[in-house]
């Protein structure tokens, strides 16, 4: 006896959905934010709060969605971006395409990557990069107390990493 999977059926008229994927559909699950003019997804999102909409068997992330259904076709290797860095945002104003590099480049420029003890692997905190600049020990010994290695001592001192530390 071979298992079957049950069709999906509507509650309202019992036929199987067939959604197609269409901007009326996508703004049946929108709330507007008037004052920054994002409309936000509120149904299903990834872990990182992007939207997430399941159409003929198939995931879809809403933003990518929404900017296909109103301006077109996403070049492959490209990524649909967020001007607004609301990651539940569909509006297509919004939205931009931009390679992987064009979106980091967008994220430095506002200000939004993780610098010093706010990334997720730190072993130092800033008040720990001041006491190494003021030590006179050596790269080798200041490296050994903090449990990092020597040519991050220098690349502190030198004013390359954690530039940001006055």
């Amino acid at each position: 006896m071979e298992a079957t999977t049950p069709k999906r059926r509507s509650r309202l008229n019992g036929k199987r959905h067939a959604y197609e994927p269409s901007i009326e559909l996508l703004y049946k699950a929108v709330q507007i934010d008037d004052a920054t003019g994002c409309h936000v997804w509120t149904r299903a999102k990834m872990p990182k709060g992007y939207g997430r909409i399941h159409i003929k068997g198939k995931d879809h992330l809403t933003h990518r969605l929404s900017y296909e259904l109103h301006v077109g076709p996403v070049p492959d290797e490209m990524f649909v971006c967020h001007k607004c860095d609301n990651p539940s945002c569909i509006n297509p104003e919004h939205l931009f395409i931009g390679t992987i590099q064009d979106n980091h480049a967008d994220m430095v420029q506002k200000g939004r990557n993780p610098r010093g003890e706010k990334q997720w692997n730190a072993r130092l905190n800033e008040d720990y990069v001041r006491v190494i600049r003021l030590l006179k020990w050596t790269n080798k010994e200041t490296a050994k107390l903090f449990g990092v290695t020597p040519d991050n001592i220098k690349h502190i001192r030198a004013g390359k990493r954690w530039a940001h530390v006055l």
